[in-house]
């Protein structure tokens, strides 16, 4: 699991996930798409 900084193109940063992508594959200023997982909220 990969734990990144995402700027979004609106001036927005968020602490994320990156998700099945080698570790090795993920490059500063790669282009990513975002995607949204709901959970129940439950720990």
């Amino acid at each position: 699991m990969n734990v990144s900084l995402v700027d979004f193109d609106e001036d927005v940063r968020l602490m994320s996930r990156v998700e099945n992508v080698p570790t090795d594959t993920v490059k500063i200023g790669q282009r990513v798409r975002t995607a949204f997982a709901w959970t129940s909220g439950k720990a």
